[in-house]
């Protein structure tokens, strides 16, 4: 069911999600497009789910990244640099999802590839040798000290974007 919104002498139809917009007499497309870009999209329990759980690593690297950098930086730099590396990838990741244009799936795409391939390479690395680096990352271990969602998350998230988004 649509119901008219006048915008200027533009009238342009609200739709549901997925919808193409309607174009009246009189009205550009592009104003069209903006309207549907600029109404609220409903989350699904999949998106939902990844936020949260990309919500819930990006505030916990952030916090930890932030204090090691502050308090202890001289102790491990590449360490808790990578530490804060890892919040910043969190962050994109987060933003890519929730947004979820042609854009920002491609970006969380190269996030969330990019955090897999992060996480298998100094979880090998801090397996293997264990002096590998003298403190702990976000991405030590598998993602030990996060119950291993820094391993688990990515998998799931890439997963989820091809199966919503497989033209983006």
């Amino acid at each position: 069911m649509s119901v008219p919104n006048t915008i200027g002498i533009a009238t342009v139809a609200l739709m549901k999600e997925g919808e193409s917009p309607t174009v009246r007499p009189g009205q550009h497309t592009a104003d069209a497009a903006e309207s549907a870009a600029a109404r609220p999209r409903m989350r699904t329990d999949g998106q939902a789910a990844l936020l949260a759980a990309y919500g819930i690593l990006a505030f916990a690297a952030v916090g930890r990244g932030t204090y090691e950098l502050i308090a202890k930086f001289n102790e491990a730099p590449v360490a808790y640099s990578l530490s804060a590396f890892a919040a910043m990838v969190y962050c994109v990741a987060v933003w890519g999802i929730a947004r979820a244009d042609r854009l920002a799936v491609r970006v969380a795409r190269i996030s969330c590839s990019f955090e897999l391939v992060g996480v298998l390479v100094v979880g090998t690395l801090t397996t293997i040798d264990s002096e590998a680096f003298p403190a702990g990352t976000v991405w030590s271990y598998f993602g030990r000290d996060y119950g291993w969602l820094p391993l688990i998350v990515p998998v799931l998230a890439l997963w989820w974007l091809a199966k919503q988004h497989p033209n983006r």
